[in-house]
């Protein structure tokens, strides 16, 4: 074999392996492979001559982010990928509070001792409330200084 076929084989199994790390999890050791096998490529191309090994050199260089922006946005699409990466956040659903049947700054009664869960009535409404600093006695006035998670937050008034 000649050193220009050995180049050629050493820069396609480099690419298969890289291309083969995408879908098979090997923790990265057919990468690692292909790295090695790209690396040898470029080494024989300067062992043809040094113009030719500068540019293997520089076409893989230029490759790379190329090839490592490939892997970002195409790997989370394939099966592997898809099972080991989380998927995307939806802001919408992020930053929805839920209606709980209470606004901040409604006033109600507690029903029960708050310690630091307990009951409270607002309007026609009974709901589980939590208290913001300290214990609060049942039928105390209250009012709703937050809402966390779908827990109003209340304050004695």
């Amino acid at each position: 074999m000649s050193p220009v076929e050995i180049a050629l084989l050493l820069f396609v199994a480099g690419l298969a392996l890289l291309a083969a790390d995408l879908f098979i999890p090997s923790h990265g050791i057919l990468s690692l492979l292909g790295l090695v096998c790209i690396a040898g490529g470029i080494a024989t191309c300067f062992a043809i001559g040094r113009y030719v090994g500068l540019t293997a050199l520089l076409i893989s260089a230029a490759a790379a982010p190329v090839g490592a922006y490939a892997f970002v946005k195409i790997w989370p699409r394939t099966w592997i990928g898809r099972r080991l990466c989380l998927p995307e956040a939806n802001p919408s659903a992020l930053d929805a509070v839920p209606y709980v049947g209470v606004l901040v700054g409604d006033v109600g009664q507690t029903v029960t001792e708050l310690r630091p869960m307990g009951e409270a009535d607002f309007r026609d409404t009974r709901l589980e409330v939590k208290s913001e600093t300290g214990i609060i006695p049942a039928r105390a006035k209250v009012k709703v200084v937050a809402i966390t998670g779908r827990t109003p937050v209340v304050r004695i008034v």
